[in-house]
């Protein structure tokens, strides 16, 4: 597609920038350095806003060139030249990582792997990390080594697009000089509040979204639109960089160096607060080439900074790869010697991959003359990559078939002979029979989530407003029972609902994850703050209106729950003060005490140590750490009763990861839907008792 309107914008200088070079410099070690080590520089990952912010402007300033000196636009040169730029260095990473994950990488992590190179070769990785952190149980997945190409597909997704908006701003009415800078402002403004309402309402996708993140690529298109004009202002009537321009970069390095110091990763962010980051790369940029006292050029001038700042691309591709492995690798806390082994790999690589792949295959003339060779050879090699990723499907299929042979067999000795019905209670233990097998496939317990109210949408997500009812089981029983809780209340939400329609019982679930039922209404999670109240107010006025005469509630004991005072007794208060607006009703309470915490890689533990399990255990001291809480709230209130099955899940010392031959973890807090369902006869009795303890609550 070109177009031949030769109306544009002042011709924007060209050359090379070596401050350019030196911010690439900058916002690559800070990323690295983030990666590495948070606790030192815990906004680090603002380089990534950096980069945007550079990229917008050179890709802006390429296409206005272009524009200004042929009349058009060449469509398919431009995307083969960013093709021959960006493909050959990052492919060759994914196939790298994808050849090293069998040697490093827990099985578990192979098909999150395998989706993510895929998603990473097709410059998708933002959308589908998007997704995953709207999606609450992928939200629990393990980084991976292709995460950061989420950032390299939202500038993918700008070269596509971009191209097309400067030929519309620069074709814009009949003064397109100046109605071209307003369209690209108007853009600019539009994705910034976009961004700023998307993470006020917590949506999780925000970071990842190339719609949020537009507006820092379009300030760097801005910056480019302008930028004669701007140049022109900061040199003044001696045609040379003065004191505003030092001191303009001067301040724009102290931003961006101040925010990756000052933003840590529970800020809302992308919106506002990565505004300076973003305004401090621009002003770097508008501030350009400065000399003489008070200027930086002896810092941007220096050969390890330009050096830096040229396998700045190469680099960031390798750095993150090269972590995660390594930690896979040799687990636990980094030393110094880590440190520096993982430095050399880093910078080693980068080096190369800038030297014999990212330049001369850039400069190599067959694929420069012949921009539509160029594409197809990139989509080639693309598409082979990609299937290079099924590998991983192969290595794990021969495994797979035989867990899943094994899981067979362990369902097919029937609900009573495996997971905590095949064991004496205080005493589980790894295997329902003599042989080592069990059930779910360790390798898809992440998918064993699926309890009785999965087909009828009965669980919300964190941010709803408003916790859906579901009803089971014959709306006029005698008795009534409702079900309230987070996600920790859904996952013994089947064993609930069989052992109440056991009884001819009527079940009424309210669950909303990352929500516990509680006065305590703020409720702190990984991703940040996620405000309950108003759902939880909703949920209690309709209980209360019509009291259930059992209210079974459960919550994740690793919640933080706060009244405003953040003390202990607030959490403590907010359920006991809860609890007795149900017991002065006459409804009794079954407060579920929460299953024991396991270890952060008990799931791919098990599938390393699948004929040894018990490796896998955490002490019982340590898994059961924060879950009295129940227990010291229920002794406030009479009418309360405390179901406790941590007997079913642990021995005197330790919690196991299997038990009679069932996978307990789904993740880094659920329970699997097949070890809850053997939970079944153990609730029905703490239900029989709750039951009895109504009946007494109704007399007197």
């Amino acid at each position: 597609m070109r177009s031949h309107n030769t109306a544009t914008p002042s011709k924007p200088n060209r050359g090379f920038r070596p401050e350019l070079q030196a911010l690439r410099a900058l916002a690559v070690a800070i990323v690295v350095a983030y990666h590495v080590r948070p606790d030192l520089l815990p906004g680090g990952f603002v380089g990534v806003d950096v980069f945007f912010v550079i990229s917008g402007f050179l890709i802006t300033g390429h296409l206005l060139r272009e524009r200004t000196r042929t009349g058009r636009i060449n469509l398919t040169e431009f995307w083969a030249n960013r093709a021959r730029r960006i493909l050959p260095a990052s492919l060759l990473v994914i196939a790298a990582v994808i050849l090293a994950a069998p040697l490093v990488l827990p099985m578990t992590s192979w098909s999150q792997l395998q989706h993510e190179a895929i998603a990473s070769a097709l410059y998708v990785q933002n959308w589908n990390l998007a997704h995953d952190a709207v999606d609450y149980l992928a939200s629990t997945n393990e980084p991976s080594a292709l995460q950061h190409f989420w950032s390299l597909a939202v500038e993918e997704q700008f070269y596509l697009a971009w191209p097309l908006v400067i030929l519309a701003a620069t074709a814009v009415g009949t003064h397109k000089k100046q109605l071209g800078g307003p369209v690209l402002l108007v853009i600019t403004v539009a994705s910034l509040v976009w961004s700023v309402q998307q993470v006020a309402h917590h949506n999780a996708s925000a970071y990842f979204s190339t719609f949020t993140r537009l507006w820092e690529l379009a300030l760097g298109g801005l910056l480019a639109w302008y930028l004669p004009a701007i140049t022109r202002a900061l040199a003044g009537k001696r045609g040379a960089a003065t004191l505003p321009a030092k001191v303009l970069g001067l301040v724009g390095v102290l931003v961006v160096g101040v925010s990756s110091i000052i933003i840590k990763a529970d800020f809302p962010f992308p919106g506002l607060w990565a505004l300076p980051p973003t305004l401090g790369a621009a002003a770097i940029i508008a501030a350009g080439t400065t000399r003489g006292k008070g200027s930086l050029s002896w810092v941007v001038n220096a050969r390890p900074v330009q050096w830096l700042g040229n396998i700045s691309y190469s680099l960031y591709l390798w750095h993150f790869p090269v972590l995660v492995l390594y930690r896979a690798w040799q687990p636990g806390p980094l030393n110094y010697a880590d440190l520096a082994v993982m430095a050399a790999a880093m910078f080693g690589l980068a080096h190369l991959s800038y030297t014999y792949v990212e330049n001369p295959v850039r400069a190599w003339q067959p694929l420069k003359i012949r921009p539509r060779v160029a594409l197809a050879s990139a989509l080639a090699a693309t598409m082979a990559v990609s299937g290079l990723s099924f590998t991983l499907d192969n290595a794990m299929g021969k495994t797979e078939q035989i867990w899943e042979v094994n899981a067979k067999t362990v369902v097919d000795l029937g609900i009573e002979h495996y997971g905590a019905q095949a064991n004496v209670p205080a005493s589980p233990q790894p295997w329902a029979t003599s042989v080592a097998a069990m059930a779910p496939n360790p390798l898809l317990v992440g998918d064993d989530n699926k309890w009785l109210g999965s087909n009828h949408k009965c669980v919300v997500i964190p941010d709803a407003t408003r916790t859906r009812p579901c009803e089971f089981g014959d709306a006029d029983a005698d008795v009534r029972v409702a079900l309230v809780g987070d996600s920790h209340a859904r996952m013994i939400g089947t064993p609930v609902i069989r052992a109440a329609l056991e009884r001819g019982w009527n079940v009424t679930t309210y669950v909303h994850n990352s929500c516990p039922f509680s006065l305590a209404w703020r409720t702190i999670e990984v991703e940040g703050a996620i405000k309950c109240s108003e759902a939880n107010q909703g949920t209690l006025a309709a209980l209360l209106a019509d009291p259930p005469d059992i209210l079974v509630t459960a919550a994740w004991a690793g919640a933080t729950l706060a009244d405003g005072k953040g003390d202990r007794p607030g959490p403590i208060n907010g359920y006991a003060n809860l609890w007795r607006q149900f017991t002065e009703r006459g409804t009794s309470v079954l407060a579920i005490v929460d299953a024991p915490s396991p270890k952060e890689n008990t799931v791919s533990c098990v599938v390393e140590n699948y004929n040894s399990p018990q490796n896998c255990a955490i002490a019982r001291e340590k898994a059961l750490k924060g879950h009295d809480l129940v227990p010291i709230a229920a002794q406030q209130v009479p009418g309360v009763r405390v179901g406790d099955l941590t007997d079913h899940y642990c021995d005197a010392d330790e919690c196991g990861a299997v038990i009679g031959g069932v996978a307990v973890y789904a993740d880094v807090n659920h329970i699997t839907e097949t070890f809850a369902r053997t939970l079944q006869p153990y609730l029905g009795q703490e239900l029989d008792a709750a039951y009895a303890l109504h009946q007494e609550l109704v007399r007197d």
